[in-house]
């Protein structure tokens, strides 16, 4: 790097090929969550072995701002579950600032309502030209497409067993959960359990 010393004695930071790769990745990130969801980063590397010197400059291309486009959201997706809520978590409006950011907490904020097995939050852009062909215009007002698959809202499970100690006993126990319950995305779950004892049944009344 071209950079100097920040003390005498101090060693230069070394020449790192996936350092590079992660900074060029993190300045299209970080203009990414600006707005420039077209940001393009390039970089070229000039080594000096005698003066064991790397000049790093980076290209950055912005592109245009752009901000979000209108939420494509299928209600066969949701099933029993209210769009609202769904929405609300998403948390994009139209014609805001675009942002990666917020497709990423879109994702995550999805995730945390627990009512979906796969989640995929996409941003729409513009697809790069096919060789030879001119390259197309930029869509600056971008649309978000959320695609969800719902999971089961209502579950039944059950057990029974058997314990044999002094005493011989059996055991059940039955159970209701629902992620959906009254609407809204509210939950119950209950577990109820009993248990027989054949008193005064004794294992060794057995064998």
């Amino acid at each position: 790097y071209q950079s100097e010393p920040k003390a005498s004695g101090e060693a230069r930071p070394r020449w790192n090929e996936e350092r590079y790769d992660e900074m060029k990745s993190k300045l299209a990130r970080e203009l990414a969550d600006e707005g420039y969801a077209y940001a393009k980063v390039e970089g070229t590397v000039d080594i000096d072995l005698p003066r064991r010197k790397a000049d790093v400059r980076f290209i950055i291309a912005p592109g245009p701002a752009c901000t979000f486009g209108d939420l494509a959201l299928d209600d066969a997706q949701l099933g029993e579950l209210p769009r609202s809520t769904v929405v609300g978590a998403i948390a994009i409006e139209p014609n805001t600032p675009y942002s990666a950011a917020k497709l990423e907490i879109a994702q995550y904020a999805l995730a945390d309502l627990q009512v979906f097995g796969a989640i995929e939050v996409e941003a729409l852009r513009t697809k790069p030209a096919e060789p030879g062909k001119p390259a197309p215009k930029l869509e600056t007002r971008i649309p978000v497409k959320v695609s969800l698959q719902p999971v089961k809202l209502q579950e039944i499970s059950g057990g029974v067993g058997a314990e044999f100690g002094s005493l011989i006993d059996g055991h059940a126990s039955v159970g209701y959960a629902n992620r959906n319950f009254l609407g809204g995305l509210r939950r119950i779950s209950t577990t109820l359990e009993g248990a027989v004892i054949p008193f005064p049944l004794r294992l060794e009344d057995i064998f």
